[in-house]
């Protein structure tokens, strides 16, 4: 399947996650469980109250709508 070029809007949503996961890394010693790095991306099904701030930051920005087609 061919894939589409990368616009702005998914190269800022890649970053902000990549970036989440680099800061929930420095916050701990040693490596991050499965578990760990699903809460940092905000992934379905991790606990709620470990949703990744960089999730909820694009949520917001967005006008309080998700701008996940």
């Amino acid at each position: 399947m061919p894939t589409r070029p990368l616009g702005d809007d998914d190269l800022a949503d890649e970053i902000e996650l990549y970036g989440a996961v680099v800061v929930a890394a420095s916050a701990k010693e040693g490596e991050l469980s499965p578990q760990e790095i699903d809460d940092a991306l905000g992934v379905p099904g991790a606990r709620p109250e470990a949703r990744a701030p960089a999730r909820q930051r694009r949520d917001e920005g967005a006008g309080g709508a998700s701008r996940v087609p």
